[in-house]
């Protein structure tokens, strides 16, 4: 079985994704074109959605949320997710707690890049062609969770997560694929809602004991 979770720092494409692209061709030959986002194809209609979540600057370990919402069973997909890498540092992918975690994966990719003020998630799980192995319909089906740390000097306030349709000067693409269909989904971005870090309070109290004689 796979590693349950994945991270990595990457520059550009990544290598690891020329291997994702060969297995999916391979995979799901013939492929269709991309309908245009929430164009149901064959009665298939998706949508993904990043949460939302809570933290302090300078605190680790923030788990975010990425929700399937699929008229029909999901087979494969790629999620790519831009962050703001001034506040931000993104730690990997996490798959407990999620429709994802007990499947069987033929291939699972993570690639992390950060460059100047941006950041970018891309996430790719391709399920064993097996019965019963692959997503069922669903709402708000928990697919992974995207983890950070926020940086010290992250700024106060909300630190968007937006859903890519593609990733720019590469061949990835956001794309969800049922019965060989693939399609773009619909997208509902997400944030960290970033908080001062609470400072511990420097009044002390004092106490004077009399002295009795």
């Amino acid at each position: 079985r796979p590693p349950r979770s994945t991270q990595g720092v990457s520059s550009a494409a990544s290598d690891v994704y020329k291997r994702q692209l060969l297995l999916l061709l391979l995979l799901l030959l013939p492929l269709p074109l991309p309908l245009p986002s929430g164009v149901p194809a064959s009665g298939f209609g998706v949508g993904l959605s990043v949460g939302d979540a809570v933290g302090e600057q300078g605190e680790s370990g923030i788990r975010v949320p990425v929700y399937l919402s699929t008229d029909a069973s999901v087979e494969a997909y790629t999620v790519v997710v831009e962050f703001d890498n001034t506040a931000l540092q993104a730690t990997g992918i996490d798959l407990t707690e999620s429709v994802t975690e007990n499947l069987m994966l033929l291939d699972v990719n993570g690639m992390v890049d950060a460059n100047n003020e941006l950041g970018y998630i891309a996430y790719t799980a391709l399920f064993m062609p097996m019965p019963g192995n692959s997503i069922g319909a669903g709402e708000n089906l928990v697919l992974f969770h995207l983890n950070f740390d926020i940086l010290p000097e992250a700024a106060p306030g909300n630190s968007p997560l937006q859903v890519l349709d593609e990733l720019e000067g590469t061949l990835i693409k956001t794309m969800i694929t049922s019965d060989g269909v693939t399609q773009i989904p619909e997208f509902v971005d997400g944030n960290v809602l970033v908080n001062e870090t609470s400072m511990p309070s420097t009044n002390t109290i004092r106490t004077r004991t009399a002295k009795t004689e």
